[in-house]
Formats: structure tokens, C-alpha cells, sequence
């Protein structure tokens, strides 16, 4: 069958890239042909904004070097992600309405993974993101679809049973997500897993690239401000007698001051490395806590932001105390992975039955 995927894949995120990558594959090794349409909601384009007037008042030379710092790490951000999406990716042609999609000729469109449902990320719900266009002859179905609870509890949800009415099979990635969404809908809502831990490490050591960093260090994967976030990554430095790593995009995310802190330019490729030859990870993010399962790595996820997806899985694999938010918290105990590894196989089983099932 011809499956068009439809999904966040244009932002220049690592979590975004990654999750579309893997589902690409997933699907094709199922014997299917599959493009990720090539549709971009304008307020997620938009959605990356490292400086504000407030910030230039505040101080105007910081501004001014922050503002070049940015650009040229920007710059070398993108080119590394636009090599990945012309590399690795089956884009459809661009689509600028629903009525390009309409005249697609696919079996099946997926919706889904990452927040696609969340109304902050996308200027209101996006009906696109809902299936809200009519398939010349495809079925919809969403595959780990995920949200904020928070920003849906506050929006408009009168919409929401008729859009969902209109999916062949809803799948969510949080449990949090699936109360929510159940009571709008008689179909029945399941739940799976992300992506990348639908693909496995096997597809992702594939593109993974050679040793980046040759001496010992603690990875830090952080995509939101945090007061905690540094302290205890230095915390981990110590106790690991190893040197703090990051990419810069994720550290100009945090605004954090670079003396102890090495910058590594790294595209998808080079950040798979980076958290595969880690001593330790530090994450504050989704996809740097599910890539430290994946890697058998020792890890903690910082308490922050939107942590349901966080603490879904974590609780799945038994490492709900590898969440923390202060320095005091860290344990140095070794994580078996025996037990998690048979979890996970457990859950990647059950969602690619249900994943399959959507697309047969």
C-alpha cells in the first residue's frame, strides 16, 4: 500500500526529525511505500523565536552577541538538518492546502507522532493535524498522536468529536492524553508508544555516527529553560569525572553561559553518537529520555514543562525515580536494563500489532 505519513517534520528539532524518520521506516519494513507529506503549519514555522525587544532593552550589547552567536549556530543547525530531510526523508510535493492533500493517492495517511494535537504549537488546532480534508481514497488513522493537557483544557473542544469521528483508528502516546480524548469519541482510543522506540535501536545504529567526542563526558539534552537543569548537570560532571557536553542548539535554548560547557555542532546523526558514547545523560526532553532506553545509558530526566510523555513511559519501565529536579536527588545506582529491554520489546510488540491493524 501507498501510506502518506503527516506529521511535524520540518522544524529544525532533533525530537521532530527523529520520530518522523523512525515511523518512515517502521512502516516501509512492513513492505509498504511511504512519503511524509509535505505540510507545514505556519505558526510551527514560526514557532522559534530566540529574541524579543524585551530582550534588547534589557541589554542591548548581550543582544547584539547573542543575536550573531545565534545566527551562525543557527546557520550551521540548518544545513546539518536540511542534509538529513533531503537524505532521509520521502517528501510528497509541497503543500500549501487541504485541498493538495485531497489529490494525493494514498491507501492510508498516518497522523501523528509528536504534538500535533497540541493548540499551543499550532495556533489553535489545526484540522489538517485532525484529518479534517477528504482523501481521494485513503483511510485516516493517528499513530501516537500527542498533545498538552494543559492547552487542551483551555481551548474551544467543540470540534473534537466530529473530527475524531472521522479517523478509521485513534492512537495516542500518553495516557494522560488518552483520558482526555476518550470521552469525545465512541471509537476506541488507544495507546503507543514513540517512534523511536517503536523503530528500536537497531534502525537508529544504522545512521548513528562514529565517536564524536573522544574523552569522557556527560551528555546534556535540554530544550526548555530550566533553573535545575545546570546545577545538576554539573553535579553529574563531578560524580562522573567527565566533561559536560551539549549542541549548541540545545544550550542557546537555555541561555546558558558556555565556560564549562562544550558545544558540539551536531545533526541528527552526530547527536546519536553523542548519546550513545555518554557516561551519563541528562535530559529535558521526550526523546533525550527514550534515546538513553534505547542506548542502555545511566540518565535523568529533569522535572519541567509538559513531563506526561516523560512520565508515561517512565512508569511503563519502572524508572519513575530517574526524574528529579534538584542536585540532591541524583543516585548512582546502575540501571538494569534486563527489565527494561523485555518492557520495551513488550510495548513495541503491542504497538506495531495495533499500528498494523490501523493500516490493514
Amino acid at each position: 500500500m501507498k501510506i502518506g505519513i503527516l506529521t511535524f517534520h520540518n522544524p529544525n528539532n532533533y525530537g521532530a526529525l527523529l520520530q518522523a524518520y523512525c515511523l518512515q521506516n517502521v512502516i516501509e519494513n512492513e513492505g509498504h511505500q511511504v512519503e511524509i507529506i509535505d505540510y507545514r503549519n505556519q505558526a510551527i514555522e514560526n514557532r522559534v523565536r530566540p529574541f524579543t525587544f524585551r530582550h534588547f532593552l534589557h541589554n542591548p550589547v548581550k543582544f547584539l552577541i547573542r543575536l550573531i552567536n545565534v545566527f551562525y549556530w543557527n546557520r550551521q543547525q540548518e544545513k546539518l538538518f536540511d542534509t538529513f530531510r533531503h537524505k532521509y526523508f520521502h517528501l510528497s510535493k509541497r503543500v500549501v492546502d487541504r485541498h493538495v492533500i485531497e489529490t494525493f493517492d494514498y491507501d492510508r495517511i498516518v497522523i501523528g507522532s509528536d504534538q500535533v494535537w497540541n493548540p499551543l504549537l499550532t495556533g489553535g488546532y489545526d484540522p489538517i493535524y485532525f484529518g479534517q480534508f477528504k482523501p481521494k481514497n485513503a483511510k485516516v488513522i493517528s499513530y501516537a498522536a500527542s498533545s498538552s493537557i494543559k492547552e487542551m483544557q483551555k481551548s474551544d473542544n467543540k470540534n473534537l468529536p466530529k473530527w475524531l469521528e472521522s479517523f478509521a483508528a485513534i492512537n495516542v502516546r500518553e495516557q494522560a492524553l488518552y483520558e482526555f480524548i476518550q470521552p469525545f469519541t465512541s471509537k476506541e482510543v488507544k495507546v503507543t508508544i514513540d517512534p523511536t522506540l517503536l523503530a528500536g535501536k537497531d534502525i537508529l545504529e544504522k545512521i548513528t555516527a562514529d565517536r564524536v567526542i573522544k574523552e569522557r563526558y556527560i551528555f546534556v539534552y535540554g530544550v526548555e529553560a530550566n533553573p535545575n537543569l545546570w546545577s545538576i548537570a554539573r553535579k553529574v560532571s563531578r560524580e562522573y569525572n567527565a566533561r559536560i557536553v551539549t549542541a549548541p542548539m540545545l544550550a542557546l535554548s537555555t541561555r546558558i553561559k558556555l565556560r564549562d560547557v562544550k558545544c558540539v555542532n551536531a545533526g541528527i546523526l552526530e547527536l546519536l553518537s553523542l548519546i550513545k558514547y555518554a557516561e551519563c545523560v541528562v535530559a529535558l526532553s521526550f526523546h533525550g529520555t527514550a534515546l538513553s532506553l534505547l542506548y542502555h545509558k545511566e540518565f535523568y530526566s529533569i522535572q519541567g514543562g509538559n513531563m506526561a510523555r516523560v512520565e508515561s513511559i517512565l512508569k511503563k519501565v519502572g524508572l519513575e525515580s530517574r526524574i528529579i529536579d534538584n542536585e540532591n536527588q541524583i543516585s548512582l545506582n546502575s540501571i538494569d536494563y534486563n527489565s527494561v529491554d523485555r518492557t520495551i520489546s513488550s510495548l513495541r510488540l503491542e504497538s506495531l500489532n495495533i499500528l498494523k491493524t490501523g493500516l490493514n
